[in-house]
């Protein structure tokens, strides 16, 4: 799978209510979460190309749940802090 196709088979490219990923401080927004932990084939390349695009940002500028992780998760990953967001 190539890094320009693998938004293909995103769990998310499925819902028709692209609203959900961007309720992270919602019911909704773990449950969006927990979908791309358990059922997408391509999280983990959507992390790392959330990853990618946020280096620098602050956990503030984040937005939108990505490769199951929420913004302030991400933001953790990158600074080091990594053990605690990997592990929820």
């Amino acid at each position: 799978m190539t890094t320009a196709n693998w938004t293909l088979h995103a769990a998310c490219a499925e819902y028709d209510q692209p609203d959900i990923w961007f309720l992270e401080g919602s019911r909704e927004g773990r449950a969006a979460a927990a979908i791309c932990r358990r059922q997408c084939p391509v999280a983990l390349a959507c992390l790392n190309a959330a990853l990618e695009e946020e280096t620098g940002v602050p956990a503030a500028h984040r937005f939108g749940i990505r490769g199951g992780y929420l913004p302030e998760e991400r933001h953790r990953i990158q600074t080091g802090q990594h053990t605690r967001a990997l592990a929820a």
